[in-house]
């Protein structure tokens, strides 16, 4: 845990799930029988600023990012497996292992950053343990492009926010024990919770994990401290906590059924609140899963990598709305605007596939709710747009249903999909054109569908999903008649062209989100 949670300055060493560290090296076999004199570090090095690091194989770059109560070596058996087909960077966070003390102002996400630009690593899949995990969440926040994927396994540090209470006499037990200079009591303390968990005895964790993390927590324990004042850690700010909305990213969170309850508790919180996280629990292992299921671990990295890395094929395309979807009056499929819109993103690949367009003249909210979104499971969309809300202003529905209906429609589709494979578009202005002039007070009409589309926007924004506000475009069917169809009413295909215009580069930006 980091040293704010700790509410002290006494020592980086005080640990939890955070500040420790602990001398670098390989392994034999697993963990028994690693000493350091037999540690061997694999082909790496050190940065410019001190961060030691090993660096392994070759291909899609992979850095691993340990515990805070281990260094770089917790990963020495997931490496053979992982540097197979990738490379593989471990390095030592700051105070831990081979890591040079910092000279001045420093953090972890920052030192990970500056790692992999000596590198020259543009994007990165990061799998972080417990405070490593929210290392990689710092990082994917502070330069989102450099990211390509997370793992989160037992995910603590920066993640869990403000301190959990009950993780709160495990610290003042730790403390105390270090403050009477007695580290078998604080090496123990960290191991029952960590290692064996809340409730499990310890004779039903594997001795040779337990030994592994009890020789890195005491090395940890003996390490020199520095000066806080001259070199002190600056905190992502906001904190990576309040931001899981922001990921945009895949996420891949594991936790153990035997950890602790706020460690649990932090993982759905982030499988809840990411955009496309996803969340596996694993059965009969606490905090320290990597060790206690290395191989199982490795698998579950290797399979979600491979789905984050396959080339990307054209995903299956569905359009909900009304006439403004299906593109009623437009003289050819292709001039409707879902069709422009897979021809625009096309360049060379197709992108997205049009399985279905459910758009019906004549629909409101209440009707795709009834009739459409039923569609979707035989339809099994991968990406959906949704324009909806002109029948809903001509037929008078009231805002406080018509924002009900397009919420349940929103969740729904979330239920289905991320946020990154929906768009929503704006509900076109139809009271400039000769014959929607005709169907009532435009003045009127038109501040409904501005308050329509208010509400669709801060819906969407809730949720995570892009709005696409396309209404000035339809405005200029006011001035210019080959926006508008044959029928006077309806956009035109130069119209929908235009829309296309705009929201293919968010669509566009969406799909780069694999």
């Amino acid at each position: 845990m980091r040293r704010q949670v700790l509410g002290t300055e006494r020592s980086r060493r005080l640990a939890g799930v955070g500040d420790v560290a602990c001398s670098p090296g390989g392994d034999r076999g697993h963990w028994g029988s690693m000493t350091q004199t037999e540690a061997r570090p694999a082909p790496g090095g050190r940065t410019t600023s001190g961060i030691a690091f090993d660096d392994e194989g070759t291909g899609e770059p992979v850095v691993l990012l340990h515990a805070g109560v281990a260094d770089r070596r917790m990963w020495s058996p997931l490496v053979p497996a992982l540097s197979a087909g990738h490379r593989v960077i471990r390095p030592d966070a700051r105070g831990f292992g081979e890591t040079l003390p910092p000279l001045g102002p420093w953090s972890h996400h920052t030192d990970l950053l500056a790692l992999l630009d000596e590198l020259l690593i543009s994007r990165a899949h990061l799998v972080g343990a417990s405070m490593g995990a929210g290392v990689a969440v710092e990082a994917a926040l502070a330069r989102p492009e450099a990211v390509a994927s997370l793992v989160l396994a037992a995910p603590g540090g920066a993640l869990f926010g403000d301190a959990p209470g009950e993780l709160a006499p495990i610290w003042s037990a730790e403390v105390e024990a270090l403050d009477r200079g007695d580290l078998d009591t604080a090496v123990e303390v960290n191991l029952r919770a960590w290692v064996d968990g809340p409730s499990r005895p310890s004779d039903a964790v594997d001795p040779e994990v337990r030994g592994f993390v009890g020789r890195m927590q005491r090395e940890a324990f003996e390490l020199p401290e520095w000066d806080s004042e001259s070199a002190p850690e600056h905190e992502l700010s906001p904190p990576a906590a309040a931001r899981l909305r922001e990921l945009r990213c895949p996420i891949l969170v594991i936790v153990g059924e035997e950890d602790h309850p706020s460690v649990r508790a932090t993982a759905e919180r982030i499988a809840s609140e990411a955009p496309d996280a996803r969340l596996a629990v694993w059965p009969g292992v606490a905090h320290m899963l990597t060790l206690e299921r290395p191989d199982a671990f490795a698998d579950a990295v290797l399979a979600f990598l491979a789905e984050v890395e396959a080339p990307p094929r054209p995903l299956r395309y569905v359009a909900l709305g009304d006439s403004y979807t299906i593109g009623t009056a437009t003289r050819t499929a292709p001039e409707r605007w879902p069709d422009q819109l897979v021809t625009a993103l096309a360049d060379g690949r197709p992108t997205l596939e049009l399985v279905a367009n459910l758009g019906v003249n004549g629909y409101t909210t209440r009707d795709v709710i009834d009739a459409e979104l039923p569609e979707l499971d035989r339809l099994r969309p991968e990406f959906i747009s949704l324009l909806i809300g002109v029948n809903d202003v001509v037929q008078g529905v009231p805002p406080e249903t018509f924002e009900a209906n397009a919420a349940a429609i929103l969740d729904e589709l979330l239920r289905r999909l991320p946020p990154r494979r929906i768009v929503v578009v704006a509900t076109p202005d139809y009271t400039v054109t000769p014959q929607g002039a005709s169907y009532g007070d435009p003045a009127t009409q038109s501040a409904a569908i501005r308050r329509n589309n208010a509400i669709l926007r801060g819906l969407a924004a809730e949720r995570g999903i892009v709005f696409v506000d396309t209404f000035d475009l339809s405005l200029l069917a006011g001035i210019d008649r080959s926006l508008v169809a044959d029928d006077g009413l309806h956009p035109s295909g130069a119209q929908y062209a235009l829309w296309v215009e705009r929201v293919a580069p968010m669509v566009e930006e969406l799909l780069r989100r694999r």
